[in-house]
């Protein structure tokens, strides 16, 4: 099939591209909370 590596990688295909970039990259608020619950193992700042 035409265009099989370019565009969209299949499942199985080697590792599928990612769809969108995570949603830390617009919401560093969720980036720094889930930096606290990797740290401490809880996602409440508190």
């Amino acid at each position: 099939m035409p265009g099989r590596r370019g565009g969209q990688a299949e499942r199985g295909d080697g590792e599928p591209e990612p769809a969108a970039p995570p949603p830390e990259a617009d919401d560093p608020h969720l980036a720094l909370l889930r930096a606290t619950h990797a740290l401490t193992g809880t996602g409440s700042p508190a």
